[in-house]
């Protein structure tokens, strides 16, 4: 049994028996019941058409599968190395082009579907790669981001950002409206206009949790610009996210009456972890709007319903009744809470999509914004009904691209007139709107979400505690902090969602009073030690114990964006939940791991799977060092990084795999012993 995602929580209001209806007095909520609707649902096919994409040897097949008619159509067939493809018309499609292992491109093109031509509407500069692109809802405008890291760093941090805006029709009308260092907070483009205007939110690199330091906006050749003080850092907690039809965005909002919202509460901002907004801001008169308010809970996500241009939301409350994902319809000025798990998109006639995830290393997504799973099946559930009807698409990891109406494009398609070449890289497709609305949640190389610690600190400001993210980790004993933490772990980390986020211990062994550098060739999160562009400034002590910054501890822990693309181990075993720790404590002893080593290995393995069975696995030494490069100065006599690989499955599985290959870890003079884990 495969477990349903969530992509967008979608639901037609009064749709379904059950539902909740929010009801909003002060900055209190109330919830009561929603009568079941009285009048008959159409059953007809939703007059929709689903457009996804999927993978198959070294090409990325682009498709629409109609609804009304059940019939299957290829849009296009393009290279693996594409990412953010957008439907802009009926025989368009845009894409950035030719990524790299950074997931950064080379150019952002648009290809006519009829005739299967190209034409580049934008290069990335010389040493910048192109991260993302907004464009306007009529297909005129385009912003993009460009960034350079460092050299031989992986972190955006210490390199330089760039927006630029080009008119689509015409590329020799191109402006660079921000060249700025990544030292401090950068401008990267959320929205733009039909009349060419851009908006930005700002992000500082490598943060804790970078976005949301600001907006500001621009006309479309920079000689007007400004900041929005109504949208200053501190008032909002979420990357705002312009919806379908370009009029507004939607955010988690901040009011400001729990503290500053720039103050660092459990080594967040406040605004990031006690947003207790949900608020629109309409993109013509810049003016705010609260739709949802709430002084006891936080309000974690916020986005836009594709098909019904409404806001949707995730809320956290004390009161388990109270949360979970919500519809905001604004004629009503009415939320209700969606009663269906997995819901991809609202159709028309009151249906909605649904999907299975995918099983194994299928996450893939654009850099800068969640990695979204693969599915392997789409339903059609229609108002009213419980089950759904499965559709019969094409491939078998699927990327949900966008909803249209039915018979929306071209009947003069030509998928086979070119093809592009194709490359030996994974397809990069993320969940996109039509009258696009790319939604660019700075989460992976440049910001994270912190995963573990994110939890934790939401968590915290809802109960009144200051549990660090190990303590939740292994339980607090607060019956009711943990169970708030369990669950929204889950959802942050991944549970409806793949996450590249990882955990990760690094131990150092050697001679008392020994000084030692450490840094990183990739992004570290939630550090147990402040952790600066320098990296970390060690002291090793007795008994295994050193002192990092100041701070006495037993071992550096961090979270991790992983430096490299990773594929599933081909060796391993499948176990039960209940035989985890068994299992890592056997591979511990044949990696010549310590009782220190060994435990905190088995505890962290034990705590980050909840499915109930477990692929268990380890990369090679080279492999390992390559997805978390760490530099030493001085260089260590013995040094071995150690990545565990987790993977959840939902059915028992059969087959056979071979056992990896342990290599002992030797512990000559100065040692450094790496132990970190990547969770599907």
């Amino acid at each position: 049994m495969k477990m349903l995602i969530i992509l967008f929580g979608l639901l037609i209001l009064g749709g379904s028996v059950g539902a909740y209806i929010l009801t909003y007095g002060g900055k209190g909520i109330s919830v009561k019941s929603n009568p079941a609707p009285t009048s008959a649902v159409s059953q007809k096919a939703p007059s929709n058409s689903i457009v996804y994409g999927y993978w198959q040897d070294t090409s990325s097949y682009i498709n629409s599968f109609d609804l009304t008619t059940n019939k299957n159509t290829l849009l296009a067939k393009l290279p693996s190395n594409v990412k953010h493809v957008k439907v802009i018309s009926p025989t368009k499609i845009m894409y950035i082009n030719n990524t790299d292992d950074r997931d950064y491109g080379s150019e952002i093109v648009v290809r006519t579907l009829t005739d299967q031509k190209e034409v580049v509407v934008l290069k990335a500069d010389a040493g910048y790669g192109i991260d993302d692109y907004v464009v306007s809802a009529d297909g005129n405008y385009l912003a993009a981001w460009q960034v350079a890291p460092p050299p031989s760093s992986t972190q955006l941090r210490g390199g330089g950002s760039r927006v630029i805006t080009v008119l689509v029709g015409d590329s020799t009308k191109k402006y660079t409206i921000y060249d700025e260092p990544t030292t401090s907070p950068v401008r990267y483009p959320v929205a733009v206009l039909n009349n060419g205007d851009v908006f930005y939110d700002k992000f500082l690199a490598n943060a804790d949790a970078g976005w949301a330091y600001g907006m500001s906006y621009s006309n479309f050749t920079g000689t007007i610009k400004g900041d929005i003080e109504s949208m200053a850092a501190g008032t909002y907690g979420s990357q705002p996210i312009q919806s379908p039809d370009g009029a507004k965005l939607v955010f988690a909002g901040y009011d400001g009456s729990k503290g500053p919202g720039t103050e660092v509460v459990n080594g967040f901002r406040r605004a990031i972890v006690s947003p207790n907004t949900v608020e629109t801001f309409d993109l013509a008169t810049k003016a705010r709007s609260v739709i949802a308010t709430s002084s006891e809970g936080v309000y974690t996500t916020a986005t836009w319903d594709l098909q019904t241009n409404s806001p949707t939301y995730t809320f956290l409350s004390k009161n388990t009744e109270e949360s979970g994902a919500f519809i905001y319809n604004t004629a009503r000025s009415q939320s209700t809470k969606l009663k269906h798990d997995g819901v991809q998109s609202m159709l028309a006639g009151g249906a909605f999509l649904t999907s299975d995830q995918a099983e194994g290393d299928v996450a893939v997504g654009n850099l800068g914004s969640k990695y979204t799973p693969s599915s392997s099946n789409l339903y059609v559930v229609k108002a009213g009904d419980d089950a759904g009807q499965r559709i019969e698409v094409q491939g078998s990891f699927l990327q949900l691209i966008g909803i249209t109406k039915s018979a929306y494009f071209s009947s003069t398609i030509n998928a086979n007139a070119a093809s592009g070449k194709s490359s030996n890289k994974q397809l990069k497709l993320q969940t996109l709107g039509f009258k696009p609305a790319l939604v660019p949640q700075r989460v992976e190389q440049q910001s994270g979400e912190k995963c573990r610690d994110v939890a934790a600190a939401q968590c915290n400001a809802l109960h009144g505690t200051t549990f660090t993210g190990d303590q939740a980790r292994t339980g607090t004993g607060n019956a009711e902090y943990d169970a708030c933490f369990k669950e929204h772990f889950a959802t942050v980390r991944g549970k409806n969602a793949s996450n590249n986020c990882v955990d990760s211990p690094l131990y150092l062994y050697g001679q008392e009073g020994t000084n030692v550098k450490v840094s990183a060739g990739t992004i570290l999160y939630s550090p147990n030690v402040p952790y600066s562009q320098e990296g970390f400034n060690i002291i090793l002590q007795k008994e295994g114990k050193f002192s990092a910054n100041g701070k006495s501890i037993e071992s550096l822990s961090f979270d991790y964006k992983p430096a490299i693309k990773t594929n599933r181990p081909s060796g391993g075993v499948v176990v039960p939940r209940s035989d985890i720790e068994r299992t890592v404590r056997l591979f511990s002893e044949k990696l010549g791991l310590n009782e220190q080593e060994t435990f905190d290995t088995a505890l962290y393995a034990k705590d980050s799977v909840d499915s109930p069975f477990v692929f268990i696995s380890i990369y090679d030494d080279k492999t390992s060092k390559n997805i978390l490069p760490l530099y030493f100065e001085p260089i260590p006599d013995s040094y071995r990084n150690i990545v565990f690989y987790l993977e959840r499955r939902y059915e028992k599985d059969y087959s056979t795999y071979q056992l990896p290959i342990f290599e002992k870890v030797r512990r000559d003079g100065f040692t450094a012993v790496e132990i970190s884990f990547i969770v599907r």
